[in-house]
């Protein structure tokens, strides 16, 4: 068993993947909360608790996965553009302050920011396409990519995440599962002090993806359809219309998983063959 930290474990985990050993890879967040109040931290006693986790959560046991290679040299990409994107909004900061400073101090730098933001432009424009020429080049994750982006709302880029996520769907394999991965599934707060608390998403989540859903969201309910009738109908009864966006980032993944276990396109009237007289 060994903590899932990303790119610091995929060596000594593809080692043992070539020697056929079985992997447990664990959130570390998961195995820190189990352990109670810790005092002090040293590689030996880290060691002694995820060795002490596993003994006693050996019921909670899943083989480890292998990312295929094609998929791996994608979440790479993905990763590179992740930190582009990251350094273009942080150059693009600098450019809030422009209106309240003397335009003739700023004139160099402000050529330098737009410089460096078009730079950014490019390379992210380049690191797209090289991630889609990889994803059509692979028949399964092609398909995969066909079946989501056919949903209204869902993006190239927030398809690529979700088959990055789910490991094309072999590592989160129901709706639910992928809803609680992404902080977009909500969870009762009924409990002592907090009684008539509000039911509400968890902040452990994966970031990313669930700001990607957002943003998928507001896609979907800005075209006509299905979403958009939905979210207007809840908004004029009252809803919170955070609450709203949130139930149809969930009807999305819904879409997704219910599109991928029957191989389809989605379509707006599917009739399964099987309900049919």
């Amino acid at each position: 068993m060994m903590e899932h930290t990303g790119i610091y474990n995929e060596k000594i985990a593809a080692f043992l993947e070539k020697k056929n050993q079985d992997i447990w890879q664990c959130n570390p967040n998961e195995i820190i909360r189990s352990n109670g109040l810790q005092r002090g931290k040293t590689d030996k006693v880290d060691a002694l608790r995820i060795a002490k986790y596993a003994m006693r959560n050996i019921d909670k046991y899943r083989p480890h996965i292998p990312m295929r290679e094609e998929l791996t040299q994608i979440k790479r990409l993905f990763a590179v553009r992740r930190n582009l994107v990251k350094s273009r909004k942080q150059v693009k900061a600098l450019c809030q302050d422009y209106d309240f400073l003397n335009p003739k101090l700023i004139s160099i730098e402000k050529k330098s920011v737009s410089q460096a933001i078009l730079a950014l432009d490019r390379q992210i424009d380049n690191i797209e396409e090289e991630i889609k020429l990889r994803v059509l080049n692979d028949p399964f994750i092609s398909r995969l990519y066909m079946i989501i982006t056919s949903i209204m709302g869902i993006s190239f880029v927030t398809a690529v995440k979700i088959i990055i996520a789910t490991n094309e769907f072999k590592k989160i394999t129901s709706a639910k599962a992928l809803s609680c991965h992404a902080g977009v599934a909500p969870f009762q707060h009924t409990s002592g002090t907090s009684l008539k608390g509000q039911t509400k998403v968890s902040h452990i989540a994966d970031k990313e993806l669930k700001s990607l859903l957002h943003m998928s969201a507001i896609a979907a309910i800005a075209h006509p359809g299905e979403l958009r009738e939905y979210y207007l109908k809840k908004v004029d009864q009252g809803k919170h219309k955070m609450k709203v966006i949130n139930n149809v980032r969930n009807k999305l993944i819904h879409r997704v998983y219910a599109c991928i276990k029957n191989n389809r396109i989605y379509q707006k009237n599917y009739n399964n063959c099987l309900t049919l007289t």
